[in-house]
């Protein structure tokens, strides 16, 4: 089975109008909701939580407590 970063990477995903990325690997980012208001008032768009896009490369930092954060 194929994990989720090698489907990122193999998908070639950056940050886009549709697409964002948020590390949070102790809790949701406060950024979230501003996220979260741009996509609203636009045409949605995807949030990854526990991946951050750090000079071009995407880096995969997981979240510590899935279970919590929902």
């Amino acid at each position: 089975m194929m994990k989720i970063e090698e489907l990122l990477h193999k998908l070639n995903l950056r940050e886009n109008l549709e697409l964002e990325f948020k590390a949070a690997a102790v809790g949701l980012p406060s950024s979230l909701w501003a996220t979260v208001s741009a996509f609203a008032n636009t045409h949605g768009g995807w949030i990854l939580l526990g991946v951050r896009e750090d000079k071009g490369k995407i880096r995969f930092e997981g979240v510590k407590n899935p279970e919590t954060m929902k």
